[in-house]
């Protein structure tokens, strides 16, 4: 395939149904920029663009973009709306055609030389349509997802059909742990976990989120990201005076004392306010398993509906860090106490899993790049 760019650049599609995408994403496109300085690098995404704030100069633009349907959650991030998610996944391929000849046209005008899609399957007829390479990065695929959604849907089979055509034009698929047996892409190479460094010394953490370094109190994170949970959170605080209940943005109404409010920024990312916390209690999501097993937090989960991938996530965290799932009346009402005991009583896993994979994906998309 000849390549049509004046200088090495690749274009990132990445999925914005959840942060777990874009955060491993833009790990790969810092670790390339550490690493392969001379590529640039384009990205289109429906997650939030602050995901990939502060990376290197390499990067040429984050686009806000809809190239892909996920899943519609329902009455709150642990479950899914299936009707909802074949209603949008329809209206999306409807429009697949339409999508794919703006998108090959952009990659032609910004002469790219790779694509890389985590993992939108619409990203393999865009490169063919323009004649470049995509490689796909990932934990599972779209059509894996759907078809527990579409079974007896009469429109199912032709819509897992197109999903599937769309994969088999990738070149290859760099597959993740936490992943399921597929051939929907024709060529399949194994990587490592994908997780983000530490970059804040502990005592910073702790001032920016005004905890006295003498306080014995247990800090426990609540990564719940949406406002639905923080009645939960009122309710398990008020039940553990002795532990330190952290959550995500701000409420207006008043939470008990023993609770801390975490915005990160450049200065305090995620792995880093893990670091000072004894637990975490959070839905599974690859992106939290992932930086909790680097930094050996242990995680508390509530039981998610319809979503397909805790079929691999929930037996094989606990062989991997200490996880245990909490039942979700007890999750709701905040009897958070007797679980996180059970979970500092676990042993430490045995299994320790390559953790580079930013710099093992990183090196295989330079090269491809530079093959093209």
């Amino acid at each position: 395939m000849t390549c049509l760019a004046e200088k090495n650049r690749i274009l990132f599609y990445v999925s914005g149904h959840g942060f777990g995408h874009a955060t491993r994403s833009a790990e790969v496109i810092r670790t390339l920029g550490e690493n392969h300085p001379g590529i640039g690098v384009l990205v289109k995404t429906s997650a939030p663009q602050r995901l990939f704030a502060n990376l290197p100069a390499l990067i040429e633009g984050v686009t806000v973009s809809e190239i892909d349907s996920g899943v519609v959650e329902g009455d709150s991030s642990l479950n899914v709306d299936r009707q909802a998610t074949v209603a949008r996944l329809g209206d999306f391929l409807k429009r697949c055609d339409e999508i794919v000849l703006a998108e090959a046209e952009y990659v032609r005008r910004k002469r790219v030389s790779l694509i890389v899609a985590d993992i939108p399957y619409v990203a393999g007829e865009i490169a063919e349509q323009a004649g470049v390479p995509c490689a796909a990065v990932g934990n599972f695929t779209w059509d894996w997802i759907y078809e527990q959604h579409l079974a007896g849907n009469g429109d199912g089979e032709a819509y897992l059909a197109r999903i599937r055509r769309a994969y088999r034009k990738m070149a290859c698929y760099l597959r993740l742990p936490f992943s399921h047996d597929t051939d929907s892409i024709p060529e399949i190479v194994d990587v490592p976990l994908i997780t983000r460094p530490v970059k804040s010394a502990p005592r910073d953490v702790l001032q920016k989120l005004g905890i006295d370094e003498r306080d014995r109190r247990s800090p426990i994170l609540c990564a719940m990201r949406d406002s639905t949970w923080f009645d939960v959170i009122a309710r398990a605080a008020a039940a553990s005076p002795d532990r330190l209940l952290l959550y995500f943005g701000s409420v207006e109404k008043t939470l008990p004392a023993n609770t801390r409010s975490v915005v990160l920024d450049e200065r305090m990312a995620f792995p880093d306010v893990l670091n000072v916390c004894d637990a975490v209690v959070s839905k599974l999501g690859y992106g939290t398993l992932a930086d909790c097993i680097s930094t050996q937090t242990p995680l508390l989960f509530p039981p998610r509906s319809n979503f397909r991938e805790d079929e691999i996530m929930v037996p094989l965290a606990p062989r991997l860090l200490r996880a245990r799932p909490i039942p979700l009346h007890d999750f709701e009402s905040g009897d958070w106490t007797p679980h996180l005991r059970e979970l500092e009583r676990m042993p430490q896993p045995v299994d320790s899993p390559a953790m580079n994979g930013a710099a093992v994906c990183a090196d295989m998309l330079a090269k491809m790049c530079e093959e093209c």
